[in-house]
């Protein structure tokens, strides 16, 4: 990354890796009946979703090789939305119309979910992100003082219950277990937690690569396949909409921006 010195992965972990659909989180809420029953909320969807149709296209024409795939499958899954959203103002919402029915957004959700409870801290956007938790998997976290929080294990997670509505949401990806010399991980881990103390508009997730229990096992962590990571450290970063923004170096450089304009130098968390 840029010169850096940095952890790479086992060889086959980068084969198989490179291998995996890349982009997987998208843009899609879980809206309930009553708010689609709403036409005045749906016209705002609409005009907020179309905004972020046009972003997302700008995004993309203007995105390398790397990001273009997963940046693409963000378009695909607005645009369903957004199709959705603009029939839904056209007929109004029934949901025993089968026209309704036949659009791609409610094919994969038949029946519109019921309201989200935000108290904790959940966000009610992308099939993707529900699915691993499916499994109903609970993680060991920990918060810091500074506020940045630690997910352990290297398990699967459920990205819905790291996301902060409002918020963007940084993924830091970093082992402690098996490589404590990792002078980078170390470092970024400080600053980051500089940066989350003087940041209310940013939520830090430490992510743990390596199982507690296996360390030195990067080549079998849940969570690295999850989330296709070729190497440490690795950040992926989510907009307030829960979008994925970016992800790898185009990420790594926007943290180091971030930290730069906002801690102060020689100023690390204490």
């Amino acid at each position: 990354m840029r010169g850096r010195s940095h952890r790479r992965l086992p060889g086959m972990l980068l084969f198989l890796v490179c291998t995996l659909t890349m982009g997987q989180q998208g843009l899609v809420p879980d809206y309930t009946a009553a708010q689609l029953k709403d036409r005045k909320f749906v016209q705002t969807e609409v005009a907020k979703y179309d905004s972020l149709d046009q972003d997302c296209q700008a995004r993309l024409r203007s995105a390398s090789p790397l990001l273009a795939t997963a940046i693409d499958k963000d378009c695909r899954r607005i645009r369903m939305v957004l199709e959705a959203l603009r029939y839904v103002v056209e007929t109004g919402y029934d949901s025993h119309d089968p026209k309704l029915k036949e659009l791609a957004y409610f094919k994969r959700s038949p029946a519109p979910a019921p309201a989200v409870k935000r108290g904790r801290g959940l966000v009610s956007t992308a099939e993707d992100l529900e699915s691993p938790d499916r499994r109903v998997r609970e993680l060991s976290t920990s918060l810091d003082s500074s506020g940045m929080l630690t997910v352990y294990s290297g398990q699967e997670m459920n990205l819905r219950h790291f996301l902060a509505p409002g918020k963007r949401t940084i993924l830091f990806f970093t082992t402690s277990y098996g490589d404590p010399t990792c002078s980078d991980c170390t470092r970024l881990r400080q600053s980051l937690q500089s940066l989350q103390s003087r940041s209310e508009d940013l939520k830090v997730v430490a992510v743990e690569a390596e199982m507690k229990s296996q360390p030195g096992t990067l080549i079998i962590s849940p969570v690295l396949k999850q989330f296709d990571v070729p190497g440490l450290p690795y950040f992926i970063i989510y907009s307030p909409e829960a979008m994925r923004e970016s992800q790898g170096e185009e990420a790594h450089a926007e943290v180091n921006r971030l930290i730069a304009e906002r801690v102060p130098p020689n100023r690390p968390y204490r």
